[in-house]
């Protein structure tokens, strides 16, 4: 299946989902890039934007805003690649949801009233060259994900916490959730988590083999830049980091 939307747009009524790529729709190809000086199409006031639910789809070049639900929905996909896009103002701008191996890269995830990228149950995904700042709770939630690679990006003042690897929707706790599992081997590096108003970036209880590296967390206002809540960071390795204050001498 291959779509050319040319930018034109289509404003939704907060119900349905302006693009829905069906799971028997494989290797689809969607650009909504604008033509002759023309924006890009924006897909703005659905419940969902975008849901692909096809593994191995591309979808570029877009804007959706104003969503009920979430800007961006990847459900139970792989290899699929997501990118050149804006997905701000919605409650969550980009969900994966039992997503493996994909790509989602080049996009702006900015002011949404909850978080800017959630990973549920989903592994081995690259998110990288991104924006997602000024979301009210995180900039990117990592939930029973493992092996994710987040890199070349921001995530700056946000209303809790930069980057949150853990379970608990308020940010680290220090406590387990009960049928969640963790958030193990992931790599987060060459990334800017500032100016949030808890943590730049914090790694909860359980969650353990992740590597933050080049990462700059110097003017957060929660009392660390970076937290771990694990008995001397367990197997997680900080290195390389620029900080003012940490939760253990193990964060360097």
């Amino acid at each position: 299946m291959i779509l050319f939307t040319a930018g034109k747009s289509i404003t939704g009524s907060g119900a349905g989902m302006a693009i829905h790529l069906l799971k028997s729709a494989k290797n689809a190809f969607v650009d909504a890039v604008g033509t002759g000086g023309s924006g890009d199409s924006e897909f703005d006031s659905w419940d969902v934007g975008i849901q692909d639910d096809a593994s191995n789809a591309i979808v570029e070049e877009f804007g959706t805003r104003h969503d009920t639900t979430a800007g961006i929905v990847m459900n139970s996909v792989t290899g699929s690649n997501i990118n050149d896009f804006n997905s701000d103002n919605n409650p969550i701008g980009v969900v994966l949801n039992n997503a493996n191996n994909n790509l989602v890269g080049c996009f702006d995830a900015n002011s949404n009233t909850n978080t800017g990228v959630k990973l549920v149950n989903s592994n081995g995904n690259k998110i990288e060259c991104f924006s997602a700042g000024s979301n009210t709770v995180y900039g990117i939630w990592l939930q029973a994900s493992s092996s994710n690679q987040i890199d070349c990006s921001n995530t700056d003042s946000n209303g809790n916490t930069g980057v949150y690897v853990g379970c608990h929707d308020s940010g680290a706790t220090g406590t387990a959730c009960s049928g969640i599992g963790p958030s193990n081997n992931n790599r987060i590096y060459d990334h800017s988590a500032e100016s949030n108003t808890n943590a730049g970036i914090a790694i909860d209880l359980g969650d353990s083999g992740t590597i933050v590296s080049d990462v700059s967390a110097t003017s957060n206002s929660g009392p660390d830049d970076m937290f771990d809540e694990n008995a001397n960071c367990d197997s997680n390795v900080w290195f390389g980091n620029r900080f003012n204050h940490k939760s253990q001498s193990c964060i360097q």
